[in-house]
């Protein structure tokens, strides 16, 4: 579920419902640590969001208020003046403008870099490698897979913030890496790499169209 249909769910829940509940539903989420760092993540999204289509940046502090609110037990009902039917009008507006902006890129996702890396842990189990050749290959396909959860949040823009993480991971084991022997293995990093790489420079090329046509 995107940002802006879990602020709309939030919007339409029910008063006698405990916060905690709506934003386990919202997010899709029973896990208390994950929630919170969903909650987290749909906040920073919507400052983005706002900062995209150039719109004053409380301009959702309100809903937000109600993701980002400490106490779970309240009920809905708390928050009645905030959850209106204007404040729901308020989110579509915004996500309306945001996608038409976005609107080339909306169905891209990370699929193909997900593929590669189930490929890549399936020759985990198979090759010959040392503790920290493993330890950096766990790493490069946990940050892929955290990007691939926080799409379904905040979209294609993970593809950006994802080719971004795979540069520095790439970097940082350079040495490691380049010491593996397998031949498979090293193809499917530079597969993964080109995945990611495609991924982000179709945002990057879509945001350079958008903003010369503005």
């Amino acid at each position: 579920m995107g940002a802006k249909e879990i602020l709309l769910k939030i919007c339409e829940a029910n008063a006698r419902d405990e916060l905690e509940n709506v934003l386990k539903e919202a997010f899709e989420e029973k896990d208390d640590v994950k929630l919170l760092k969903k909650r987290a993540l749909l906040c920073e999204y919507c400052a983005d969001v706002l900062q995209d289509i150039g719109y004053a940046e409380d301009m959702l502090d309100e809903i937000l208020s109600v993701v980002a609110y400490k106490n779970l037990g309240y009920k809905m009902e708390s928050f009645r003046h905030i959850l209106s039917n204007a404040q729901k009008n308020l989110v579509m507006s915004v996500f309306a403008h945001y996608e038409m902006k976005n609107e080339f890129f909306k169905d891209k996702n990370l699929d193909d870099v997900i593929e590669v890396v189930y490929e890549i842990e399936e020759d985990l189990k198979n090759e010959d490698l040392d503790d920290v050749q493993k330890t950096a290959l766990l790493e490069i396909c946990k940050i892929c897979k955290d990007a691939k959860e926080e799409s379904k949040i905040t979209g294609v823009s993970a593809a950006k913030k994802l080719h971004t993480l795979i540069v520095g991971k790439f970097a940082l084991y350079a040495n490691v890496l380049s010491s593996i022997k397998s031949k498979s293995l090293k193809e499917k990093l530079l597969k993964l790499y080109r995945a990611a790489e495609i991924a982000n420079t179709f945002f990057e090329l879509q945001e350079k169209i958008i903003n010369f046509l503005q």
